[in-house]
């Protein structure tokens, strides 16, 4: 074999495994889009970017509130809230005085 077909082959051999990672990176894209699109057909997406958002708000929050109650309440799941020192949830959350 002349170096030439050696070096045209090695060539192709690099092409070839450049374009099976393409490939391979096309087929993992198109199965994130196919489950994307599935999501906003049904309508769950909305209601999981939702969930994600509000559980992000409950820590913001809760963390808000320990700061401001010198770590004594905080919120729960659900947005109850949640007395730290004796580790149970108020039955009636706290008002603010007008």
């Amino acid at each position: 074999m002349a170096a030439g077909q050696v070096k045209a082959r090695a060539t192709d051999l690099e092409t070839t495994r450049a374009l099976d990672e393409q490939l391979s990176n096309a087929t993992e894209l198109r199965s994130d889009l196919q489950q994307l699109a599935n999501l906003l057909r049904n309508s769950t997406f909305i209601g999981k970017v939702l969930a994600l958002r509000s559980h992000a708000l409950l820590v913001a929050a809760a963390q808000r509130l320990r700061e401001m109650t010198g770590h004594r309440y905080a919120f729960a799941e659900g947005f109850e809230i949640l007395d730290q020192q004796l580790w149970i949830v108020e039955d009636s959350p706290i008002r603010i005085r007008e």
